[in-house]
């Protein structure tokens, strides 16, 4: 099935269409899961940057393996993690492991609103890019378009400031691209396994096991060790540290990236990361009402550029199909010649042969 052009000419309750569009209805409502990390921590418990991301890591993939373990003794067969898929999921984790602690570093530093769009608004960018070197899956025209105008209001966005008197830290911004490039590298690897016949649960299920394993070692290590930074997670018994624990890592994390994984399976990750720009919008809204956060014009301008990257790429995907898809069986005209039967279609007619002329040959 191709989104953007599955069923075209078939009637608008074709199956192959609403799967596509249930597929970008998963990524978006993943999206606005996503986009209430930074406002709940903000509005939870005073906590460092490193041991936020790690008990998020921890609580997320700790109930996605465990999601992933139960789905895979329902199903006949085993998925191989050797190889290639060992490869990929280590990749996988180490762009998840990247990916929290920026976050959340560049979000406090530029604010919740401000960092989460320059943090999801690089990633469809270095996506994209990714896609191409590794894929070999070049963008279209209007990928290209989509990702300029986006960089525009990135570029307007951080230069604008806020109208609350604080600017836009430079490292904070380093923070939340570095943020968007694990985002893009995770993405990547979700997507490779995922056209490998991994199942959503055990795709994000083994990276963001792998990343909790990760994540375990070095908050055990930095309190074993003498010398080591310290990773304090006792805001997780802090009131409403647990329940922030469990937000970040139930919501956020398990219930998010199995509704992100299963709309990916039919879209590029390049379009998925787009179509997470939705992120930033509701972000912004979060951080304005629930944080009195006061982003100035500049700044709306540049969500509001970055709106209009999102509304280029959505549209183009809805008027013709997604290159990161892979197509179903469908009949071409040739196989439905071939298997509707003799009166499915009249052939074409021959050059009239008179009688004389079949005896000679």
């Amino acid at each position: 099935m191709w989104c953007g052009q599955a069923g075209a000419g078939v009637g608008l309750f074709n199956k192959d269409r609403i799967l596509c569009n249930n597929s970008r209805v998963l990524v978006l409502l993943s999206a606005l899961l996503f986009a209430t990390t930074g406002t709940s921590r903000a509005l939870g418990p005073t906590a460092d940057d490193l041991s936020v991301g790690a008990v998020r890591v921890i609580v997320g993939g700790v109930a996605l393996g465990l999601v992933a373990l139960l789905v895979r003794r329902r199903v006949a067969g085993r998925t191989p993690l050797t190889g290639r898929p060992a490869a990929l999921v280590t990749i996988g984790a180490a762009g998840v492991l990247l990916y929290q602690p920026m976050f959340f570093a560049g979000t406090r530093l530029t604010g919740v609103a401000v960092g989460t769009v320059l943090a999801l608004g690089s990633a469809p960018v270095f996506t994209g890019i990714l896609d191409s070197l590794v894929r070999r899956n070049r963008p279209g025209r209007a990928w290209y378009l989509s990702t300029t105008v986006a960089i525009i209001g990135l570029v307007v966005l951080v230069a604008s400031g806020r109208t609350d008197g604080a600017s836009v830290s430079i490292v904070g911004a380093g923070a939340c691209l570095a943020a968007g490039f694990g985002y893009a590298v995770y993405a990547s690897a979700a997507k490779a396994l995922l056209d490998r016949d991994w199942t959503p649960v055990t795709t994000m299920g083994a990276m963001f096991g792998g990343a909790a394993v990760v994540a375990l070692i070095a908050v055990a290590a930095a309190a074993a060790l003498p010398g080591t930074a310290t990773i304090d997670v006792s805001w997780v018994l802090a009131p409403g540290g647990w329940a922030l624990a469990l937000w970040l890592g139930v919501i956020t994390v398990t219930v998010a990236y199995v509704l992100y994984a299963r709309g990916l399976r039919t879209m590029s990750a390049a379009t998925a990361a787009t179509l997470t720009m939705a992120e930033p919008v509701a972000a912004t809204i979060l951080g304005v009402v629930l944080l009195g956060e006061h982003p100035s014009f500049g700044a709306w301008a540049g969500v509001a550029l970055i709106g209009c990257g999102l509304a280029i790429l959505v549209v183009d995907t809805v008027r013709r199909r997604d290159p990161g898809t892979r197509p179903t069986a469908t009949a071409t005209p040739i196989a439905a010649e071939s298997t509707a039967g003799p009166t499915s279609a009249a052939p074409m007619p021959a050059a009239p042969i008179s009688t004389t002329e079949e005896v000679r040959r």
